[in-house]
């Protein structure tokens, strides 16, 4: 049988947002405890996993079939496939900013279900494009159905846990949500070279057909309240939100960790073909890359409650920037030899991977946690501004490719050491240790 939330223990657990309950617009955990139970996390956990699976699937499977895509569309410019991740990611902003307050009104169930329709069908039109503008418009139009389904389900998220709880939800999700990036590339690689790209978009269709059938059999709303979709009351509900010093924070932080995540699924690929020549293994070391952000999220799970959301993603930031700083000096100065590039540029990018691994489950987690009833709006604010910011810094560092992994490592070392200082603020809320 579930368990009531014990209030008192997830109150102490994430120490960054400890005195958001007292705040105007958060809601009281106890009297939440009192009204409903938590729902089983194992079942969750994998639904919600799942869930987040789709932006994942519909990137990294992606990325192996940039060549065929490429002859297949006869570009002249090869670069202009990496616009199907870019729009991609556009969608997932829009969606996000759309999707949370869509929620609010007609419930988590029916919009994830909507989500999952239009995933699929973004995918289909995406198989039977014939033109890479076309292609990319539809995969505007996936983006947007993972972005609905995501942001609904974050929302449930915070709906049905709190604290350190939802931190621990949110971790293991990531977790197994980060073994889809390993598997990923093989899916797109294998169908690609077997079939054709276009049977990749027809997975993409089956896989999000699947999930609007799960939710279809098995998700209940837990929160009945609604609310309205004037313009006053989501302008209301968006400032009762930023109101909040944790949730302004933990966005600026977010930004910057998309536009690390969104710079390297952009460049990485052409790294591994143009400057390592390694193109044919690049779905096994970036199954490796993904490893790192699993172990990452189960580590993060494990400890989270005790050390804390906010210092853990601290840590981890400060660490990511020191090593992507030593990693960038050596490649811009030539300081290594040719035969240690490659090494020391994967050990960058397994441990850029990994501290991607620490912070997003975390940044989420602040985020949301002082929304209470307000759970819709702070999930679409919390997905849809550091998507589209870090699309927009994604764009330049895909322009500034020369070949070599340098503008990107360079680039990934700003974006992080900026996430580090903005989350440094958050240190005078935790208690001290």
């Amino acid at each position: 049988m579930p368990r009531p939330r014990r209030t008192a223990k997830l109150s102490e657990e994430i120490q960054s947002v400890s005195c958001s309950s007292h705040k105007p617009g958060a809601r009281s955990d106890v009297a939440s405890a009192q009204t409903r139970s938590d729902p089983p996390i194992g079942a969750f956990v994998a639904f919600l996993a799942a869930v987040f699976a789709m932006g994942s699937l519909g990137i990294d499977a992606v990325l192996p079939a940039f060549p065929a895509m490429v002859r297949d569309f006869h570009l002249r410019d090869p670069s202009q496939v990496q616009f199907t991740i870019t729009s991609f990611a556009v969608g997932m902003g829009l969606g996000n900013l759309i999707g949370g307050p869509l929620s609010d009104a007609k419930g988590r169930r029916a919009i994830i279900l909507f989500g999952c329709l239009l995933y699929a069908m973004g995918a289909f039109v995406g198989s039977m494009s014939g033109g890479i503008a076309t292609l990319c418009c539809a995969r505007a139009f996936q983006g947007i159905g993972a972005a609905f389904a995501t942001v609904a389900t974050t929302a449930l998220a915070r709906d049905s846990y709190s604290g350190a709880t939802m931190a621990r939800v949110m971790s293991y999700a990531m977790m197994f949500f980060a073994m889809m990036p390993a598997v990923a590339p093989f899916i797109g690689q294998g169908i690609s070279i077997a079939f054709g790209w276009r049977v990749v978009f027809g997975v993409f269709a089956a896989f999000g057909g699947l999930l609007a059938l799960r939710t279809w059999m098995a998700v209940a709303d837990v929160n009945t309240e609604r609310s309205g979709l004037s313009m006053t009351v989501l302008a209301d509900r968006a400032r009762q939100v930023l109101a909040f010093r944790e949730v302004r924070i933990a966005i600026a932080a977010q930004a910057c960790n998309f536009g690390i995540l969104l710079s390297m699924l952009g460049s990485i690929q052409p790294v591994f073909e143009k400057a390592f020549d390694r193109a044919a293994s690049f779905p096994i070391y970036f199954a490796l890359m993904a490893v790192a952000i699993a172990v990452a999220g189960f580590v993060n799970g494990r400890i989270v409650g005790t050390v804390g959301a906010a210092r853990l993603s601290r840590w981890a930031l400060g660490c990511g920037t020191a090593l992507a700083v030593v990693v960038g000096v050596a490649l811009r100065l030539h300081g290594v030899s040719s035969s240690m590039e490659f090494p020391l540029f994967l050990l960058w990018a397994t441990g850029t991977f990994f501290v991607y691994g620490f912070t997003m489950g975390n940044l989420n987690a602040i985020a949301m946690e002082p929304a209470g009833h307000l759970a819709g709006m702070a999930s679409s604010l919390v997905a849809s501004v550091p998507m589209l910011v870090g699309s927009t810094l994604s764009i330049p560092v895909g322009m500034a490719f020369d070949g070599t992994p340098v503008p990107l490592v360079l680039a990934t070392t700003l974006f992080s050491g900026v996430a580090f200082l903005i989350l440094y603020r958050l240190r005078l809320s935790e208690p001290r240790s």
